[in-house]
């Protein structure tokens, strides 16, 4: 789910769907669940993370909206003077930036250890980093060359430019483009990366959910969807 965020509200919204495909994979997972898949665990931690965040949104979204229950206990719990609305306006951002920031590192994280799992389920060992594993198991899975690099790379690159302040370092000065359900991602070597937004990195990270789900999931020497999905 994309929509161009025009508040708190809506930014909530596009972390909600990804928490929504999250728990339908795990619900439709139940039996290995309880065998304690580590695969399906990592789905777990995931849609953790992603309340985490969530719950942070609504609290922005209630003090935004003046919510007095709210406001006051915010402001207490973070050390804002009520009359200070400058501050009240920086601490908001603040904290909108570490729900992005959350959202992009942590649960990205999480899809990197997840990619690692499936390769030790088909005893394979990568030596190199998130890429060349993907890679390796587009290989091993049959799939076509980008099937699953093309999209997971694409929080993967997200994640890289916020530890260049916002700008992005293409491999050997090359840039990266792909389309995600008509929303472009384009990174331009060298130029401040204009699609990390939470909506943006929300929705990257619930197509790559979904290509997992739908390249991965099925393969008969990992797991399987039991009932389908929603």
């Amino acid at each position: 789910m994309f929509v161009i965020s025009k508040s708190y509200k809506d930014e909530f919204q596009c972390v909600k769907s990804l928490e929504i495909k999250l728990t339908n994979i795990i619900d439709n997972n139940k039996e290995l669940s309880l065998k304690e898949d580590p695969c399906i665990h990592s789905f777990f931690k995931m849609r953790e993370l992603v309340r985490s965040v969530l719950l942070n949104l609504n609290l922005l979204h209630s003090w935004y909206i003046g919510d007095e229950s709210m406001v006051n206990t915010i402001q207490d719990i973070i050390g804002v003077a009520p009359h200070n609305q400058a501050g009240l306006d920086n601490t908001a951002k603040t904290l909108q930036f570490f729900c992005k920031s959350s959202l992009n590192l942590l649960i990205q994280f999480q899809i990197e250890n997840l990619i690692s799992l499936f390769l030790d389920k088909l005893n394979i060992e990568v030596p190199g980093g998130f890429y060349q594993k993907i890679i390796r198991l587009e290989s091993e899975l049959s799939l076509k060359k980008g099937e699953l690099a093309n999209p997971l790379m694409v929080p993967a690159h997200l994640r890289n430019s916020l530890h260049s302040d916002g700008r992005y370092k293409g491999y050997k000065g090359e840039g990266f483009s792909y389309l995600i359900e008509e929303v472009p991602f384009n990174f331009i070597d060298g130029e401040k990366v204009d699609c990390a937004s939470i909506p943006h990195i929300a929705h990257s990270l619930e197509n790559s959910i979904r290509i997992i789900k739908e390249k991965v999931l099925s393969h008969k020497d990992l797991i399987a969807d039991q009932e389908g999905d929603t």
